[in-house]
């Protein structure tokens, strides 16, 4: 980030070189359509995998939310 004026990065970017918030001139909202998702292929049939299905359980929970909410507050928008 030293190398620039101004940039657009993500959020692997951001993290990592202690940007926050309040330091971003924009942040994408929850609408969003460059959401991190959870996804397969329909050949693979992982959909009602238990181990996707645990995940997907365990990304949607109330902990996970309040985790990334008081980690990296309004840098990463929780799903729900």
């Amino acid at each position: 980030m030293q190398d620039v004026d101004v940039a657009f990065v993500t959020i692997s970017f951001a993290l990592p070189a202690g940007l926050t918030a309040d330091q971003a001139i924009l942040i994408e909202g929850k609408d969003s359509p460059y959401a991190n998702v959870l996804a397969t292929t329909p050949e693979l049939e992982l959909e009602n995998d238990p181990r996707i299905v645990k995940l997907k359980e365990l990304l949607l929970s109330d902990e996970t939310q309040a985790y990334m909410e008081e980690t990296w507050g309004a840098l990463v928008i929780p799903s729900v």
